[in-house]
């Protein structure tokens, strides 16, 4: 039969509509999605998992409905759930009203659409695997459910072969040796699987959700292929964002694949760190907050300043964080976040201090070794209130 039958087809996962979490940018991302899929006219559209980022509240499902919508009127729609999506929230989406049908699974199943065969795994739950398992130990049990998983690959793949056309595998799942995001949280990643498990699939690709990086490989000439987020979720994902669009390539006379990228705004994390800096014209010492990264471009991105600070210090490294924002949105940030982590500090004496037999010495060391002398009618007041507090406890002792 050859894989020139293969329709075209968007591959998207790990949406993660989240009401608290930038709802509006999840939206615009995934409108631009229904949007860049419209005019490549797909023929199929297959969802990897995590639609939701936790259980769902109205406000997630009805923006995640609306996108279900615009795509199930472009084709029809088949998705797995995640390991994020509570049970049963995503059973309403089956029953959307749309020109085509959307169908999302919560087990394992095979479902045949636009002369596609698709064998859909949800996340792998170590629980369910054992259900029908007595009392037995870790390791013992780990074998197990790693085996009951085997062969749940293996008869989805079973019942692929008997399809005389294309064959795809849609599957949620933490594959071995898969680089992740930098802070991209990994929830009960207790089942892995690797490339050779996933080749009992015997497909002609295979889809997968749960790594918001994008990760591709290849085992016996079958492509697995982790699609990536849509869009950056937290500060410090440094990879590209997109989908996935999967053909047939007539000059192979088989499959082809290729990635999408979508305008998200990157999330930037910038980490500071209040030091002494030299004054090139003066030849004198200041302190100022030093950043790891000085982006020259920052259009659109949505910045967050991660800075070190001794408490005594704080209020100084606040101004300066305060100029550090002010000059990215000048320049074009969408939002910048101050994240202040303050070192609580204990000073010793300076030589200076222990040193000076008067009140007034003993102020002018202090002042001097914190680079925060007082002007000299200010100077005079404090040091007049701490002779009077000095003969206060005196009288009282």
């Amino acid at each position: 039969w050859g894989l020139l039958s293969m329709p075209r087809i968007a591959f998207v996962s790990d949406n993660h509509f989240e009401a608290d979490n930038r709802l509006e940018d999840t939206v615009r991302i995934h409108d631009w999605i229904a949007g860049d899929c419209a005019e490549r006219g797909v023929d199929l559209v297959v969802l990897g998992g995590d639609l939701f980022e936790k259980k769902s509240v109205p406000e997630d499902r009805n923006a995640a409905a609306a996108w279900l919508r615009k795509m199930a009127d472009l084709a029809p729609v088949v998705g797995v759930q995640g390991n994020h999506e509570s049970p049963g929230d995503l059973d309403i989406f089956n029953h959307l009203d749309a020109r085509h049908p959307i169908t999302i699974y919560n087990r394992p199943a095979v479902h045949y659409e636009a002369g596609v065969a698709i064998a859909c795994l949800p996340w792998p739950r170590k629980a369910n695997l054992l259900a029908s398992v007595g009392d037995v130990g870790m390791e013992q049990a780990r074998q197990l459910a790693t085996d009951a998983l085997r062969n749940v690959i293996r008869g989805l793949g079973h019942q692929l072969a008997e399809f005389d056309g294309p064959r795809i595998a849609l599957a949620h799942v933490m594959i071995d040796g898969a680089e992740t995001d930098h802070d991209q949280p990994l929830i009960g990643a207790d089942m892995a699987v690797s490339l050779a498990d996933l080749g009992l699939f015997e497909a002609d690709f295979v889809a997968c959700g749960h790594v918001h990086a994008q990760n591709e490989w290849e085992w016996n000439g079958t492509p697995i292929v982790y699609a990536g987020g849509p869009r950056h979720r937290t500060f410090g994902e440094f990879g590209p964002k997109g989908y996935v669009v999967i053909g047939a390539d007539p000059d192979r006379c088989g499959l082809s694949w290729e990635r999408v990228a979508t305008p998200t705004a990157p999330m930037l994390l910038i980490e500071g760190e209040l030091v002494d800096e030299d004054c090139p014209e003066s030849g004198e010492s200041f302190r100022a907050l030093r950043v790891s990264d000085n982006p020259s471009d920052v259009t659109g991105a949505e910045i967050r300043l991660r800075y070190r600070v001794d408490a005594d210090e704080a209020e100084q490294a606040k101004h300066e964080a305060a100029g550090w924002k002010k000059g990215w949105l000048g320049r074009g940030a969408a939002a910048v976040k101050l994240d202040p982590i303050v070192r609580s500090t204990t000073r010793a004496r300076v030589p200076e201090i222990t040193g000076a037999t008067k009140l007034e010495d003993k102020l002018a060391a202090l002042w001097k070794a914190r680079n925060d002398e007082p002007e000299k009618e200010r100077r005079q007041v404090l040091v007049a209130k701490a002779h009077q507090l000095e003969e206060e406890v005196r009288d009282a002792s």
